[in-house]
């Protein structure tokens, strides 16, 4: 065989005239022997059916070597061998001398197969800013359209190979590489919905082509709202004359797409592929209501150009697959965002409750589905909502009920996220407990994790106080406490007057003083209870209030599992307003109407009674007259004692203690003097009552490795796009370190309270500032409005300020380092860790001097092939997150799509709870609040008598 051409000689091989003859001839022989070969070795293993056959490559391999050769360099070697034995037998192969005596083209479907394959996988291990010839992206093109057909020509070989090595074509910015869209979506039309894949058994194995088909449909869901009305050209049934060239606009397949994800969904039953679709629907979902939202209705053909119109559709109705009825079917009312919703709404609910409830894996991404859903803002009718959360309940009833033998933890895991979907649900959607039979539902839920059973049942109603307490799990039970908390403090109330950032008040008891004009000395006043072994309570008496209402008066400070808040209480006989002039008789006789004779009886007792003071009044005996007056008003009162007293905590039974229990009463005294008392207090504020969780931003441009070169982009507008800075803001608003009252990404800053009180916010002249979304209030706060300069995003470093976002389940700080805060503040990066187990990941991401990163191009049409940070397909964003000891990396690409942020928020905060679903060392926040306050409790309980209690509270503290 002569030798190949050098790697210097760039000419494509059908420009070289003179060696064509010659390669051919001395090639073609070893060419057919290796099909032959691979036809033999493959006609031996179909029967049984095997994934490993050797002409078709499994996509599940590494990422290919940062020492490859160039994709003109392979095909200047290997192209005319690989394109024309990917053509054979087509009408657009090349006919050469050696290729004469070719046998029928079903005899060569394992060696085209493996040559489409392979020049799959050299096309999709292009580099980024790479440039291959035209002349070789035409072939490649012509073969996957001749490989791709789905019409009577079809070979099944040839499409599996295509479809398992093509994984990433849509993500490799070739050019030109949308003309074939069209094909491909008809190729997955012909797999994605066929639940058996019975043609193509013989040749690969079904789940994973059905998962290599997934991935491909991943990829172009994104292309129809990302390209809008661009028009594309395509060839009908791998024609090459002009009259076979139409247009195709890209909301017109947006359909096609939608249709065959939920009937891959349908019919999908390999675990791992089911998630991958349901991540791929909250993605359609939330990308078709963003679309909605800015005026940009979705308008698309109904289907692609038929056949009866003169075109040649992508598929006869001979080879269409049953399961395509399925998808016309399914394309109704999902034109909008809001049918859409609905769809997924009632295809998942359905298989959650009958065809996944025995999956973990499986429910969690459904779960977690539902619950992204409900994020989404698209109006739906509250009858969905009901029957999702319906479906939810009806869930965790079934999943509590069964046998001992089958509970396990990845049973509980799945109510403890169920519970989680619900609160989701319930959070976004409050007017959904103003439905009475809606309400009833949900705390019945709630009984039954918290219990274990339910009290009403069919037959029978048992009292709480009578029922034993045996719930399905210590998790599921803090699950069903969480969510009634949830019902109780954050329905309805988030929010608070603190802001989104805090749920609870930010006073503590030296703001109360100092806001109330107290001397120090009255701290000295207040007193500490522990109520129900849950509740530590400082009250602060003020026994006539202050001077515009001079009532007795009673502040307190409520240390609960759902945080700190604050209560001022004022003892009233009664109404505010004062009693009504108008008599209540005549409405007494209208509601009943019984009482007519007793009332006309004492009409007639008061008008006797009258005459006689005006008969005294008139007559001229003498006789003295003593006016009664009321006592003067105490000036003293016990209102702690009055409190605890009106609300039943000073009976007898509720200062003991429980029988061979040792468990306290439901009142207990606390000694404030004992030492170390106030920095428990001070452990017990800086609890969260919401799961906190962090996430690193980091800016990477092409052919950047070092860590120095990657942090230190974010120190200048100039190294970073106005897309990155977009992004940022994005997944949270600008905070302010020190004064923000929420998590800051660092336990030593967080939930800071003393220095939000009297804060006013000072703007500096001459800086640029950029407003962030508004937050989960609907308003902005001062803190609100960060001064950028000329940061490119490293003023988010942590030091000064944070983005944040937080709802009334969670909270996420969002941190971008930088090199100058590393190299400041080397203590930095371990401080973040104090809060939750060490980052050794996240550790080693930072500090080590060279980074292995090598960035694939984004599926970026319009973007600028240098590779600059002005080109958006070779500048990447590496987000990582973590909590409870979670580390994970996640590169995202900068588009200009608004809910980029919604997704990388939403990724993370799902990836943080998976991983607190799999720790036994990060119970809920409520949880540990309520630890805390038992050893508080134990430690600094008073040790007075019952007498010696009562004989306090008539005293001054």
């Amino acid at each position: 065989m002569p030798s190949a051409p050098p790697l210097t000689n760039t000419t494509p091989p059908h420009n070289r005239q003179q060696k064509l003859t010659t390669a051919t001839k001395a090639t073609s022989k070893p060419s057919t022997t290796s099909s032959s070969s691979q036809q033999s070795r493959s006609s031996s293993q179909q029967h049984p059916p095997s994934s490993s056959s050797p002409m078709i490559c499994s996509p599940s391999r590494s990422l290919p070597s940062s020492a490859r050769p160039k994709v003109n360099s392979l095909l200047n070697l290997f192209g005319q061998w690989l394109f024309d034995t990917a053509l054979l037998h087509s009408p657009l192969k090349w006919t050469y001398s050696g290729t004469a005596g070719l046998q029928a083209a079903e005899s060569w479907e394992a060696g085209r197969a493996e040559a489409c394959g392979t020049l799959c996988r050299i096309f999709t291990s292009k580099r980024t800013g790479e440039d291959i010839l035209p002349v070789y992206l035409s072939r490649f093109y012509m073969v996957l359209l001749q490989g791709l057909q789905t019409s009577e020509v079809m070979c099944f070989p040839v499409m599996s190979s295509i479809l398992l090595n093509s994984c990433s074509l849509f993500c490799c910015d070739l050019k030109g590489v949308n003309v074939l869209l069209p094909y491909y979506i008809s190729a997955l039309e012909n797999i994605l919905p066929d639940r058996e894949l019975s043609r193509f058994k013989s040749f690969v194995d079904p789940t994973e082509l059905r998962r290599a088909s997934i991935h491909i449909l991943l990829s172009l869901l994104p292309l129809p709202d990302h390209c809008g009305p661009v028009q594309s050209e395509v060839l009908l049934d791998g024609k090459f004359s002009s009259d076979d060239v139409t247009t195709v606009s890209f909301p017109s397949l947006k359909r096609r797409l939608v249709n065959i994800l939920i009937g891959a969904l349908q019919t999908e039953t390999a675990p791992a592929n089911t998630q991958m679709i349901l991540a791929a629907m909250l993605n359609v979902v939330q990308d078709s209501a963003l679309l909605e939202a800015v005026g940009q209705t979705l308008q698309g053909s109904d289907s692609y150009p038929s056949r009866t119109s003169g075109r040649v559709e992508s598929s006869t109705p001979d080879s269409e697959p049953p399961a395509q009825a399925v998808i016309r079917d399914y394309a109704l009312h999902t034109n909008t965002a809001s049918g859409l919703l609905v769809r997924c709404l009632l295809l998942v609910t359905q298989r959650l409750s009958s065809h996944w409830r025995n999956h973990m894996a499986v429910c969690l991404s459904a779960l977690e589905l539902l619950a992204g859903l409900a994020k989404v803002q698209v109006s739906e009718e509250v009858s969905e909502r009901k029957r999702v959360v319906n479906s939810v309940c009806s869930f965790i009833i079934f999943q509590c009920s069964r046998p001992p033998p089958l509970h396990s933890r990845d049973l509980h895991s799945m109510i403890v996220a169920a519970f989680h979907c619900l609160c989701v649900w319930l959070t976004q959607h409050p007017t959904l407990l103003n439905d009475k039979d809606c309400l009833l539902e949900v705390l019945e839920i709630v009984e039954l994790g918290i219990s274990g059973s339910k009290s009403r049942q069919e037959h029978k109603t048992e009292y709480k106080t009578d029922k034993e307490q045996s719930p399905a799990s210590m998790r599921v039970k803090d699950a069903a406490e969480a969510m009634l908390s949830c019902i109780m403090q954050v329905l309805g109330a988030f929010p608070s007057p603190s802001g989104p950032a805090s749920p609870c008040s930010l006073l503590n008891e030296d703001t109360l003083i100092g806001c109330s004009n107290l001397s120090d000395s009255s701290q000295r006043q207040l007193r500490y209870f522990v109520l129900d072994n849950s509740v530590i309570v400082a009250m602060l008496e003020q026994p006539l209030g202050n001077e515009q209402t001079p009532y007795p008066s009673l502040t307190m400070l409520i240390r609960g599992l759902s945080g700190r808040h604050a209560w001022t209480l004022q003892l009233h006989h009664q109404a505010r307003e004062g009693r009504a002039a108008t008599s209540i008789c005549p409405r007494i006789t209208s509601c009943w109407p019984g009482l007519e004779v007793q009332y006309e009886v004492l009409r007639g007792v008061m008008r006797r009674q009258e005459e006689f003071e005006a008969w005294r009044q008139s007559s001229c005996l003498s006789h003295s007259v003593t006016r009664c007056t009321p006592p003067p008003p105490a000036q003293d009162f016990q209102t702690a004692r009055l409190f605890l007293s009106q609300f039943g905590f000073l009976s007898v039974e509720s200062l003991k203690e429980a029988a061979n229990s040792g468990v306290p009463g439901q009142l207990v005294a606390l000694d404030w003097s004992l030492p170390g008392f106030r920095e428990e207090l001070l452990s017990l504020d800086q609890l969260p009552c919401r799961p906190y969780n962090t996430a690193l931003i980091f800016y990477v441009r092409a052919g950047q490795t070092t860590s120095a070169e990657i942090l230190r982009n974010v120190e200048s507008s100039c190294n970073v796009q106005a897309d990155f800075l977009e992004f940022l803001l994005s997944l949270g608003w600008p905070v302010e370190v020190g004064r923000h009252p929420g998590w800051t990404g660092c336990i030593s800053t967080s939930w800071a309270i003393n220095n939000n009180v009297n804060h006013n916010v000072n703007n500096v002249n001459n800086n640029k500032y950029m407003n962030s979304r508004p937050s989960a209030a609907g308003s902005r706060r001062p803190e609100d409005c960060v001064a950028l300069d000329n940061s490119g995003g490293g003023v988010f470093n942590g030091e000064r300020c944070v983005l944040y976002y937080a709802d009334g389940l969670t909270e996420m700080a969002f941190v971008v380092p930088s090199l100058s805060s590393f190299s400041s503040n080397a203590d930095w990066l371990e401080s973040i860790s104090e809060a939750e187990p060490p980052s050794e990941p996240i550790r080693s991401v930072v500090n080590q001097s060279k980074l292995n990163i090598e960035l694939f191009p984004s599926n970026s049409n319009t973007a600028s092939t240098s590779g600059t940070a002005e080109s958006s397909r070779t500048t990447a964003c590496l987000c990582s997150f973590r909590a409870e000891g979670l580390n994970k990396a996640v590169i995202v690409w900068l588009e200009c799509f608004d809910d980029m942020g919604f997704a990388v928020r939403e990724m993370a905060l799902n990836s943080c709870h998976r991983r607190r679903l799999e720790s036994d060392s990060s119970p809920p926040p409520h949880v540990r609040r309520k630890q805390k306050i038992s050893e508080i409790m134990e430690r600094y309980r008073s040790r007075q008598s019952e007498s010696q209690l009562f004989t306090a509270l008539f005293q001054k503290a």
